[in-house]
This record gives structure tokens, sequence and C-alpha cells, in this order.
């Protein structure tokens, strides 16, 4: 069983997950960020990775479906790691894509990465999505200040400092109108919520819901409680 905690943002119910996964009961509506499915295909001709990684990421996108019940799954951008291998999806892979949107309505949303979406992978493509009072979407648009946005992009992550170790894991940030995802993908790689990249997007109050070892934490931001760092 994947822990979750209740936020409530802007009067919306949130429930975020130790695995990356955010879920609106009122909605019944699930939402991943940065699948980057066949990442470990895209680099297998200059990093030595396996490929299972688009294997595990879809099981488990499938868990969170399954255990929400969810009726739509957003995926938020990013969701291949590039164009390319996107339409090279391997046919188990798709056929795995095809069960699950039987089981609930897929919506893709163009990021970075994969901004030209297969055709034959199931469910609706766009570059953004209203849902309620909500705008979705991959990555902030400059000078948009939105009163209520989820994002992808960042991969945020944290190291939070404890008296007897360091912790590093995913994690979600939030202030008042911006909501910041971890990526949900097999391979990712992460930036540190100390960046200033990040900073710049969320200037202002935040809370961090830190996910580690399939838990997840809430923590005011408060730069002694992290490090520069994630090794």
């Amino acid at each position: 069983m994947i822990p979750h905690l209740t936020f409530d943002w802007q009067d919306i119910e949130l429930h975020l997950y130790a695995d990356g996964a955010l879920y609106l009961p009122f909605y019944k509506l699930l939402v991943l960020s940065d699948l980057h499915l066949e990442k470990g295909a895209a680099q297998s001709n200059t990093v030595p990775l396996p490929n299972y990684d688009t294997p595990d990421t879809l099981l488990r996108m499938e868990h969170a479906i399954l255990r929400t019940g969810a009726e739509n799954c957003l995926l938020l951008g990013d969701s291949f790691h590039n164009s390319e291998v996107a339409w090279r999806l391997p046919e188990a892979q798709l056929k795995h894509l095809h069960t699950m949107s039987q089981i609930c309505d897929l919506h893709w949303i163009q990021g970075n990465h994969d901004p030209d979406l297969p055709h034959h992978v199931p469910g609706a493509h766009c570059t953004e999505l209203a849902v309620g009072p909500i705008e979705f979407r991959h990555m902030p648009i400059p000078a948009h200040n939105p009163d209520c946005e989820v994002i992808g992009h960042y991969h945020p992550k944290a190291r939070v400092k404890l008296r007897a170790r360091n912790l590093s894991g995913k994690c979600f940030i939030a202030n008042q109108h911006r909501l910041i995802m971890p990526a949900f993908g097999s391979y990712t790689g992460g930036l540190n919520i100390l960046d200033a990249a990040l900073q710049d997007v969320m200037p202002s109050a935040k809370i961090v819901f830190f996910c580690h070892n399939k838990k997840i934490y809430q923590f005011p931001f408060n730069r002694q409680n992290f490090k520069s760092n994630l090794m």
C-alpha cells in the first residue's frame, strides 16, 4: 500500500502519494508527471542502462490508477524521453497502455522532451488542460501568473537534514498558487529544491512534501532543513 497525505489547496482536496502520484478525488483525476518512458532505450548507445524502466513505470502507473479508482489519468508532459522513442514504443508497452485506457481515460500533455506525441498512443493529446479552477501544464509560461497551477518539468528533489543522517528523495513543492510535481519515471534524476531555477518559479512561502522509502512527509520550506547537495 502506497501512503499519501491529504492537502487542502485553495479549497481543493489533494492526495499526494509517496510514489509521486497526485489524485484529486472530487474530479476522480490522477495526475502523473515526467514518466520519461524509454529513457533506457534512448540512452543505451551512450550510457549502459538496462531497458526495464518503461515496464516498471507503466506497472506503477497501473497500480496508481487501480488504487485510486481514477476515471481520468493526466500525464503532465515528458511522458516519453523523446518523440523518436515514443513513435517506436515496443508492442508490449503499447498494449499495456491500451489496457489502462480501458480502465480510465488517458490525457497526454505535451512536454519539452515529447512535443510530437504519436497518434497510435491511446488517449487525448493537448498542450495544457484546465480542470475546475486548476491549470495543468508541463512548465510555467513566462509572465503568466495563474491563480491555481500544477506543473512538472523540474523533477524536484530534496536532501533533508536529520540529527543522525541525511535523507534524499523526490518531493512535491506547493505554495498558494502553484504546485510542482516530482518525476514519476523510474530513471528520472532531479533538481535540488534549493536550486535557483526552482526558487524563481516558487518565490513565496512553500510547503515541501518529501518522499522517502515509500513514505511521505510534510515540511515547511526552511533552508536550514535542507542541504544543497543531493548526494
